[in-house]
This record gives structure tokens, C-alpha cells and sequence, in this order.
């Protein structure tokens, strides 16, 4: 093939490229009636990219630029389910990944957001800073001709960073409940002192009461 045509076959490639790549992360993370797992966001822009690569198959032809510009940038999000409390019987929270494809990717890196269910904004831009330079590297830095496929990958550190954020959440639940038991701890030390003290008071009442007594009595003696 001439480099004119390899040139003009170059950005259906890409298309190709990403939808194979998309059709991957959907049989290894298929939807769960919980929400989980992987999803298209824009449908009708897969099926027209489906449609414009299937057809240059067929025939050869590369789509025009006006088609291929006429397609959306692809966009999906993979939700993970992070451990649920079978304690509490808190339902399980989430980490989810909203990815859109630019139309030069694997060759540029893609746009992604994070969030989780309970996840503070701190943890998010933590995620977030992670997934965005492995996607980096292995796009962008790599060049034009060396940018690889990396949502797998990225799905892959997704789950092993929600795994280390339901351990800090852990952490923080037991942390919380430690306090919780010390307060009341210390609620209950305070009413148990308050009690002491009453009852002492009152024994020094009945023994004031007492001596009192006493002493009007040996006065009437007297």
C-alpha cells in the first residue's frame, strides 16, 4: 500500500482500533443488573463508527473525512462495585471511570473522569492523577506511531486502586466507631462520676443530719 493510502486509511484505523478495544473492556467487565460494569455512552455514535469500519472492510475505501468527522468521539464508563458491608448490610458503593476517545487515540492519550459513590474529592483527584499518566504513557509520550491501547490496563489499576480505597475506608469507618465508643465512654464515666458524687453528698447530708441531732440532744441533757 502506497503512503498516500495508508495515510488516508490512518484515521479508520483508529476507529478500528478503538472499537476492537471497546468490544474487549465490554466482554471483560459484561453490565450487572447492580450497574456495574461496562457501558457505552454514546450508542449511536458506536453503531456509526461500527458502520463506516465495516464498510471500508467490505470494499477497501476509506470513509471521507466529512464521515468520519460526522462520528462523535466514542465514550464509555466502567463502574466497579467496591466490597459490600455484610455487617452493616451497607450496599456496596462505587468507583466508577467515564473515558472519552479522541479520534487520533491510541496516539493521544483519553480524557477521563473518576468518581465514586463515596468517594472524597481528594481520593477522586488522586485516582484520577494515577489513571491519567499511565494513560499518558502509553499514548501521547509514546508518539504517533507508538501509542498503544491502554484501557485495559486502566481498568485493570481501577480495580486494584478501589481495592486500596475500601481498605482506607474501612480504616476510617473503624476509626469512627472507635471514637463513637470513646465518647460514649466517656459519656458514661461522666454520669457514673455525677452519680458517685450525688450519693456522696447525700451520705454527708445524713451524717451532718445526724451529728446535728446529736448535738441538740446533749444540749437538752444539759
Amino acid at each position: 500500500m502506497s503512503d498516500a493510502g495508508s495515510d488516508a486509511s490512518a484515521p479508520v484505523e483508529r476507529l478500528q482500533r478503538q472499537l476492537t478495544e471497546l468490544e474487549c473492556l465490554e466482554a471483560m467487565y459484561p453490565r450487572e443488573g447492580s450497574g456495574s460494569g461496562f457501558r457505552s455512552l454514546n450508542p449511536d455514535a458506536l453503531d456509526a463508527a461500527r458502520a463506516a469500519v465495516d464498510g471500508w472492510e467490505r470494499s477497501g475505501e476509506p470513509p471521507g473525512a466529512d464521515a468520519l468527522a460526522a462520528i462523535p468521539p466514542l465514550r464509555c464508563s466502567l463502574t466497579l462495585d467496591l466490597e459490600e458491608d455484610a455487617e452493616t448490610s451497607r450496599p456496596a458503593e462505587t468507583l466508577t471511570l467515564r473515558v472519552t476517545l479522541p479520534r487520533r487515540y491510541p496516539a493521544v492519550a483519553p480524557t477521563i473522569e473518576a468518581a465514586g459513590s463515596a468517594t472524597s474529592r481528594d481520593a477522586a483527584g488522586a485516582i484520577l492523577s494515577r489513571l491519567d499518566r499511565i494513560a499518558e504513557e502509553r499514548t501521547t509520550a509514546l508518539g504517533e506511531e507508538g501509542g498503544a491501547e491502554c484501557l485495559a490496563e486502566l481498568a485493570q489499576e481501577q480495580q486494584v486502586l478501589a481495592a486500596r480505597l475500601q481498605e482506607l475506608q474501612d480504616k476510617e469507618r473503624e476509626g469512627e466507631e472507635q471514637l463513637q465508643t470513646f465518647a460514649r465512654m466517656q459519656v458514661d464515666a461522666t454520669r457514673r462520676l455525677h452519680e458517685a458524687q450525688a450519693q456522696e453528698r447525700a451520705v454527708q447530708l445524713v451524717d451532718n443530719a445526724r451529728e446535728t441531732s446529736g448535738q441538740e440532744q446533749e444540749f437538752e441533757a444539759e
